[in-house]
């Protein structure tokens, strides 16, 4: 069975093949070429014209195309939006690398940097703990938001508007994750132990910075090296960790 997507804006309704079709067009758009008529877009791709057309529509209602009286497209301004949303994850990453690999040198654990995605946690980074047994990490790897300490670190993080809308469509429990929230607002800080996976454990402190970025910074190791002192320390190092980010990135209201 075909997934069908429908675009609010335009109430068009379009399947994968329609996705495939839209990206063919947009590498149209080129350095020596910014500009493109329908008939240009038509013949490079092979998408009839008309099928094409509602295609381009759609991408322009979504600001990721313009298109002037002649139908002369190009680039929208939607693209710089999300350029600069990346650049700003990656200025994170590059910031925070020093900061991690300076908490693994002084807790001896894997650190990890992870963003929301959605309504994902996603890991964009980490360093792992230089012991033989150790919390392994793979970046790209994602979560529900109220799962975990990352995910919860970041969910607490966002402005209430937004967390109020996200356990309305996503968490079965709301209850049980907004008493969860509140202690890790309480607390400035989220912990899961042996909750996602039995074998490890993991401290994390999230921030929302003035760009819009949601960021986490976690601790994580195996449960039986997550003593009580190892806990305290976690905690103390975390908190400094992201204060030394939120500083240095700007830390939203």
């Amino acid at each position: 069975m075909t997934n069908v997507i429908e675009d609010p804006e335009t109430g068009a309704s379009y399947g994968g093949e329609a996705v495939l079709r839209a990206a063919k067009a947009l590498d149209c758009f080129t350095r020596e070429a910014p500009r493109r008529t329908l008939l240009d877009l038509t013949r490079e791709t092979g998408v009839p014209r008309d099928t094409l057309r509602g295609i381009l529509n759609t991408l322009v209602a979504r600001g990721m195309l313009r298109v002037d009286a002649d139908e002369t497209y190009q680039l929208g301004f939607a693209w710089l939006q999300l350029a600069f949303l990346r650049r700003q994850q990656m200025q994170a990453r590059d910031v925070a690398l020093p900061i991690m690999r300076g908490l693994v040198d002084k807790l001896g654990e894997t650190v990890i940097l992870s963003t929301r995605v959605g309504d994902q946690r996603v890991h964009i980074e980490y360093v792992e703990s230089p012991q033989p047994v150790r919390r392994l990490a793979q970046i790209g790897n994602g979560g529900p938001l109220h799962v975990g300490a990352a995910g919860m670190a970041l969910l607490a993080s966002l402005p209430r508007t937004e967390r109020d809308d996200y356990l309305a469509r996503v968490a079965a429990d709301a209850s049980a994750v907004r008493d969860a929230l509140s202690h890790v607002q309480r607390e400035g800080f989220a912990m899961a132990v042996g909750s996602v996976n039995p074998e490890t454990a993991a401290v994390a402190r999230g921030f929302h910075t003035k760009a819009g970025e949601c960021f986490a910074v976690t601790v994580s190791c195996p449960t039986e090296r997550f003593t009580k002192s190892l806990e305290t320390s976690c905690i103390g190092a975390v908190k400094t960790a992201v204060q030394r980010l939120e500083l240095i990135l700007g830390a939203g209201q």
